[in-house]
């Protein structure tokens, strides 16, 4: 079983369409858990109101991993079917995915580490009493400019 690294140095997840082919997707963000998609399907990473909820939820479960690796919370890990994720990992993903990559147009962009440290912590300390997940102030993420490239 493969367990996601907490990648040094990772200071955002950065989130971008590949301009020459729009409909790929590409994340700093290793594809470590699948859980989503049916077997067989190739794992592909998508955002905005367009995508498919599934890609969504794949690249959150990814995303939330990093940041949570298994039995990092303190819980038992959970199986998924591919590789494993914390427990609260697996509990976020789908709110992680409607607050910050369901929204998310354009070409792509980029989530500060602390900003999603701050909500993991937000959202861990709510589970499950509160049906609506308290919101995190400030922007969630940092858009990138039409061309693609990196704001300075």
């Amino acid at each position: 079983m493969y367990h996601a690294p907490v990648m040094d140095g990772l200071t955002e997840v950065l989130l971008y369409r590949d301009p020459t082919r729009p409909l790929r997707v590409h994340a700093n963000v290793p594809r470590t858990v699948a859980h989503n998609l049916p077997r067989g399907a190739k794992l592909h990473y998508d955002f905005g109101p367009e995508a498919d909820p599934k890609k969504r939820l794949e690249l959150a479960l990814n995303v939330l991993t990093l940041f949570l690796p298994p039995g990092e919370d303190g819980e038992e890990a959970v199986r998924c079917r591919s590789n494993a994720t914390s427990r609260t990992a697996f509990r976020l993903a789908e709110a992680f995915a409607d607050e910050f990559l369901a929204p998310m147009e354009g070409t792509g962009a980029t989530i500060a580490e602390d900003v999603l440290r701050a909500w993991i912590r937000i959202q861990a300390e709510a589970w499950p009493e509160l049906e609506r997940y308290p919101e995190l102030p400030g922007p969630r993420w940092e858009p990138l400019d039409p061309s693609g490239r990196r704001p300075r």
